[in-house]
């Protein structure tokens, strides 16, 4: 395995305000927004969304899951806020 390989798995993680969790089964990723101090839009939230979709771009719509890369064809995105999911679910086709 690649250096890269281990430094885009670790980078998955180091988001402040979006978690983010593959589901190979359904061939996903999915983005929950955790923006404070409340559940909006912000720079910072909207910087990591970009930043998560360069990734996925980069590894050529793979992400690292449990030390193999996964083929990701949804992006659902969603809150831990109850009053933030705004349910969306994109292709990943657009962005690849």
């Amino acid at each position: 395995m690649s250096n890269l390989y281990y430094t885009h798995e670790a980078s998955l993680k180091n988001f402040k305000y979006l978690e983010v969790i593959v589901k190979p089964e359904q061939k996903s990723a999915w983005l929950y927004l955790n923006s404070e101090p409340r559940s909006c839009f912000t720079p910072e939230l909207l910087k990591e969304v970009n930043e998560f979709h360069s990734i996925l771009k980069n590894l050529n719509g793979k992400l690292p899951h449990e030390g193999r890369r996964i083929d990701i064809e949804f992006n659902i995105i969603t809150s831990r806020h109850p009053v933030f999911s705004f349910g969306g679910i994109w292709h990943t086709s657009a962005i690849v």
